[in-house]
């Protein structure tokens, strides 16, 4: 029932309902290799019905088709005969980097998802959209403008992130200011963006090069240290995760991380048995790294705080 309504709608020439059957596809094909496979046998063209839409005349719905787009990349077998080629991903890739500027806020919010989506479900996209696109570029020129709306702010972080896959991407990433932008935003008052920017310091911190060049900056400890405290469960975990990397012997940041107390607050959350198992884990495995090849008393501390 649900493939024949996508069929319907997608191929009805009514444009909302266009858009409806391209949200409904992006719906039902979602992390399910089957269901993907057989939603694009019964469309018309296959992916190429998508990709009609791609480049259809309204933003919402070329917004939606990208979307569909990545669910299906990300969901469909790579045998698929009816799957999207590397020439379609681009395409959409390039749309919604295009949708980024779009005057249509509740088009330009989503595209950032979107991509993200896309790079999150074929890794191999990155360096295109990096080298090509110049993707962490337009980003961080968005991010320049006067009052970007937090999900924006937290969405466009977490597509940096996304980006940061290799060191060449993630290379491209810190070119186009990722470090300062992460370091501001870990004092926004929005928690999504707070929970993003720890996100993209640790995806920019499995870089040793990054560790030991960019990310040495002493203004990361102090704010990375307070949100071990922060009232955003998630947020906590995420700077535990970002420290972890940072308080890695070689990384000049690991004496300013341990100076200003972040073991205490990795120890309270290490030992946290109402915590999500991840958080645990990133906490503990920060606690092993600020632990090898110490100096100065640094396992003493780690025995007192825990």
């Amino acid at each position: 029932g649900g493939l024949g309504a996508v069929r319907w709608l997608v191929s009805s020439g009514v444009p909302r309902l266009h858009d409806a059957g391209l949200d409904l596809l992006s719906c039902v094909v979602e992390g399910d290799q089957g269901v993907a496979a057989d939603c694009l046998s019964v469309l018309p063209q296959g992916s190429d019905t998508i990709m009609g839409f791609v480049r259809d005349r309204r933003p919402g719905t070329r917004l939606l088709a990208c979307l569909a787009m990545a669910r299906v990349a990300s969901s469909a077998p790579s045998e698929c005969s009816y799957g999207p080629s590397g020439g379609d991903l681009i395409a959409a890739a390039t749309a919604l980097v295009n949708l980024l500027g779009e005057p249509d806020d509740a088009v330009s919010i989503e595209a950032p998802l979107a991509l993200s989506c896309l790079v999150g479900g074929r890794p191999s996209l990155a360096p295109p959209l990096c080298a090509d696109l110049r993707v962490p570029a337009r980003v961080s020129e968005h991010l320049s403008k006067p009052q970007v709306p937090p999900r924006m702010v937290a969405r466009m972080l977490h597509l940096l992130a996304h980006l940061s896959v290799s060191t060449s991407t993630a290379q491209s990433v810190v070119d186009a200011g990722g470090v300062p932008l992460a370091s501001s935003a870990l004092g926004s008052a929005s928690p999504p963006v707070r929970f993003a920017a720890c996100t993209l310091i640790t995806h920019l911190s499995r870089s040793v090069r990054n560790l030991r060049t960019c990310l040495r900056d002493t203004r990361l400890a102090a704010p990375l240290t307070s949100l071990l405290q922060d009232p955003a469960s998630d947020t906590d975990g995420a700077a535990a995760g970002a420290i972890c990397n940072l308080i890695l012997d070689f990384s000049p940041a690991k004496t300013d991380l341990i100076e200003g107390g972040c073991l205490t607050g990795l120890a309270r959350l290490a030992m946290d048995e109402s915590r999500a198992e991840t958080v645990r884990v990133n906490a503990v495995w920060a606690l092993r790294n600020a632990a090898y090849v110490a100096q100065g008393g640094v396992k003493e501390k780690i025995l007192s705080a825990v």
